[in-house]
């Protein structure tokens, strides 16, 4: 995948951040939301591959109440329950997480008045890692474990980052395109990269006024949190845990704290790319070859066997079937034309008798 590509050379050079890597999650996420083509894009027509896709989709398989059944019906009907059981399942294992944070009492945390008096703390025994969890007033949930007062301030730092960038708005969005896109499997496999993506990003946020040594710091506090992970209860579809990913990608935002210089872009140049890439993303797209509706009556098939070319002086040719005139075409089209290519080509002087 061509995200993996740019996290495994993210901060090469300082030239891959992940601001960069953001830009091409939404730009994802907008071709999934916005599938159309406008006016500078490319259609590439496959006459092979896609018309058979087509012809699949198109199969008649049943009659039912005198209605025709196709392969597509079927897989419209497997896709919306697909699609309604997913939005059920996220809305039901949601409310049961709010319910259980409702219940659960509040942390009160010592020299921590400045997030206190913004946001509120839970601990929760079965958590295995700090979490920010809910929209309109983020909670921060703490596991029961022993941290010290910078760890806590590292972590709840962490924290107030994504509630800042409203990254919880974005991770929620994007699980409202899963209940639409559910059937398709690269969808969750972008979900894990954003939310890496997403980490990264409040990482290089959070050591920006660091020290080295600060850093090493808050690096043994990810660490720590990870070595006491019992994971029996996860929320992940739901929040953004301190220490997520798995332990390859905990060594990756390690390497990245440590090691990374990210370059600082300009607005210009962000804006620059995003524009870039939407035009890259929507500049080509591939469709099946059809005959428009208002020309299947005017339509006909040319062959060799009965049609032919008639060569004229202003470097257009006229096209015959069974000798009968029908219309005349020109160099590019004859260029661009296979079946074109492929006809007897006459002058007008030694042409077939047959002409009308």
């Amino acid at each position: 995948m061509f995200q993996r590509f740019l996290l495994s050379v993210t901060n090469y050079r300082g030239v891959v951040t992940s601001r960069i890597l953001t830009i091409f999650n939404f730009l994802f996420m907008f071709r999934l939301i916005f599938p159309f083509e406008f006016g500078y894009t490319i259609t590439i027509v496959s006459k092979n591959i896609l018309p058979a896709v087509k012809d699949f989709f198109n199969y008649h398989l049943i009659t039912l109440f005198q209605q025709e059944v196709t392969v597509l019906n079927v897989l419209l009907l497997i896709w919306g329950i697909g699609s309604l059981f997913k939005l059920y399942t996220l809305f039901w294992n949601y409310m049961k997480i709010k319910q259980f944070v409702r219940v659960t009492p509040d942390y009160q945390i010592k020299n921590s008045s400045q997030f206190q008096s913004v946001h509120s703390f839970k601990i929760v025994e079965e958590l295995d890692s700090p979490v920010v969890i809910g929209l309109r007033r983020p909670i921060v949930l703490l596991p029961k474990i022993d941290f010290s007062e910078k760890e806590l301030n590292y972590i709840l730092t962490h924290e107030a980052l994504h509630i800042s960038n409203l990254d919880l708005f974005v991770k929620y969005f994007y699980e409202i395109v899963i209940v639409i896109y559910w059937w398709n499997p690269l969808m969750y496999l972008f979900r894990e990269q954003m939310d890496n993506v997403i980490e990264l990003k409040t990482d290089e946020q959070l050591i920006q006024q660091l020290t080295y040594e600060e850093r090493i710091e808050y690096v043994q506090t990810l660490v720590k949190v990870r070595e006491n992970q019992i994971k029996k209860r996860k929320m992940g579809q739901y929040a953004f845990s301190f220490s997520y990913g798995t332990q390859n990608q905990l060594l990756f935002r390690t390497r990245n704290i440590l090691e990374g210089r990210p370059r600082n872009y300009s607005l210009l140049t962000l804006l620059s790319v995003v524009l870039l890439g939407v035009f890259l993303s929507t500049s080509i797209i591939f469709e099946p070859h059809r005959i428009k509706e208002e020309h299947i009556g005017e339509s006909f098939m040319v062959t060799s066997d009965t049609n032919y070319l008639v060569e004229l002086a202003d470097k257009q040719y006229e096209l015959y079937m069974n000798g009968e005139f029908l219309t005349v075409i020109t160099q590019k089209q004859w260029n661009e034309n296979q079946d074109f290519q492929k006809l007897t080509i006459y002058q007008e002087e030694n042409q077939p008798n047959e002409k009308n």
